[in-house]
């Protein structure tokens, strides 16, 4: 995975300014995994940041045996400001209003 990709996701987490957070549902594939793109397109688009997505096409599992290592990587990656969230059909993100927006 690259790992820019993780930079980013990483850079956004000590960003929170408070409020209410808002929460984004990125779909799980059929192959039990959620593309890294997708997270951050989302995330971008929540944020404000002008992010482009990976033009690769990464899955990062999040379901069975490989999944245990994908939720941590996920869960390290956004940090503790970032609520998340795994269910059967997508990534729940709660994502703090004031996030990337404002402050260095």
């Amino acid at each position: 995975m690259p790992f820019h990709v993780l930079g980013f996701l990483y850079c956004l987490a000590p960003w929170a300014m408070g409020g209410d957070a808002l929460e984004l549902r990125i779909p799980v594939g059929p192959d039990g995994g959620v593309a890294v793109s997708r997270i951050v397109e989302e995330l971008s688009r929540a944020t404000g940041q002008d992010v482009t997505p990976p033009a690769a096409d990464l899955s990062l599992p999040i379901r069975g045996l490989p999944g245990s290592l994908g939720r941590s990587l996920l869960k390290d990656c956004l940090g503790d400001d970032v609520g998340i969230d795994f269910d059967k059909d997508a990534v729940v993100l709660s994502v703090p209003e004031g996030l990337g927006r404002g402050g260095s």
